[in-house]
């Protein structure tokens, strides 16, 4: 199963969650509405919370894209002349390739990375970093600023709204 969450452009963080919160409950007691499972155009899993260290998460059709975040582990990392503890979490983004330019996915991607760092590294956590997983290079590395610029083929992908209150 795989519940829509709407208009997340619109809520706060906090009512983000609770609507997480509520959605979950109702679909692990089998009680969701048939409409509650149509209508999204992204995807969001988490495996890292059975352990999962990396995973290619796959498109529910009709949807454009999903992105995968799996378990965040602490590894040494040469800094400043010394190893350092640094948390690392995993992402996968998948993507509908006839819709969205793969350079574009792989900067949205970092994208999305950099926010996630920005905001643990700000709220006192490790030193963080997000890997893309699979590892991918730079030209691969370009979805936000495409939508940034006005690219929405089918106005089907909108990034700033799935990351509101990041």
């Amino acid at each position: 199963l795989v519940p829509v969450v709407r208009d997340v452009d619109k809520k706060s963080v906090r009512q983000l969650a609770a609507d997480l919160t509520s959605i979950a409950e109702r679909a692990r007691a089998r009680k969701l509405d048939s409409s509650e499972l149509t209508g999204g155009t992204f995807t969001l899993t988490n495996l890292g919370g059975i352990g999962s260290t990396g995973f290619t998460p796959i498109v529910n059709w009709p949807e454009v894209a999903i992105l995968g975040l799996s378990r965040g582990r602490l590894e040494p990392v040469w800094k400043n002349g010394a190893f350092v503890p640094r948390l690392m979490v995993p992402l996968s983004l998948s993507f509908d390739h006839r819709v969205i330019d793969g350079a574009a996915a792989g900067r949205f991607t970092r994208r999305v990375a950099d926010l996630l760092e920005v905001d643990l590294k700000r709220q006192g956590r490790l030193d963080v970093h997000i890997p893309l997983f699979p590892p991918q290079d730079a030209g691969v590395a370009a979805l936000s600023k495409r939508v940034k610029d006005g690219f929405d083929p089918k106005g089907v992908l909108n990034p700033g709204r799935m990351w509101a209150g990041v």
